[in-house]
């Protein structure tokens, strides 16, 4: 998935970026408010609020009218939003950040747009939240996240052990660098590394391997 990501952007030719999973979609008559806000603001990157369902006919939007946003960096955002999103279908980005920054996709793993969506954060000057119920998660027994075959299982468990070591060298990457505001950050990084170690844990028992 994240090959596929990079050499998307690398061929991308309009002025914003989405990656939206396969199996799920968008609310009716949502994506137009997203991008006039984009536009307006000329933000590098923009979030919204996804619901989780088995339902595949959910295209009525909660929000009724184009909530008022607060424009801040990524930063400040994820200072005062711990529990904010990684994957990579809760925001969309301008293309010409993209190709500024250069950030791209870690490639043969699963869990590769947490390290991704880190970065475009710490490094974004203009982002906003939109309160808007956009994006439905869709909850497929059979996706990366969800399939639970033992052999699926092993390998989900070997990259979340291998994003939470990605997740200390992005740490150390942040306190070498000695920028004092990226420093800020740190402990949203550990508190990540910690959540992921919960879900080892919770994988592991689910599947035949030993604690």
């Amino acid at each position: 998935l994240g090959a596929v990501r990079n050499r998307g952007m690398e061929i991308a030719k309009g002025k914003y970026i989405y990656f939206i999973d396969s199996d799920d979609y968008l609310a009716y008559n949502t994506l137009g408010a997203i991008v006039d806000c984009l536009i307006k603001f000329n933000l590098d990157l923009i979030g919204f609020k996804t619901m989780i369902t088995e339902k595949l006919n959910l295209f009525d939007s909660q929000t009724t009218n184009t909530p008022d946003i607060t424009i801040t960096n990524g930063i400040d955002f994820m200072l005062k939003n711990k529990n904010h999103r990684y994957e990579a279908w809760w925001y969309i980005i301008k293309n010409e950040y993209l190709q500024e920054t250069q950030f791209k996709f870690e490639e043969g793993k699963f869990l590769e747009d947490v390290i991704f969506t880190f970065k475009i954060l710490i490094h974004a000057k203009k982002f906003a939240f939109l309160p808007m119920d956009v994006h439905r998660y869709v909850k497929n027994p059979n996706s990366i996240m969800n399939n639970e075959s033992q052999p699926h299982l092993t390998k989900l468990i070997n990259n979340y052990v291998s994003l939470i070591h990605r997740l200390f060298n992005l740490k150390n990457e942040l306190t070498n660098m000695n920028n004092s505001e990226q420093l800020k950050v740190l402990e949203n990084i550990k508190y990540t590394s910690s959540l992921n170690t919960c879900f080892v844990f919770f994988k592991i028992l689910r599947s035949n391997i030993s604690i």
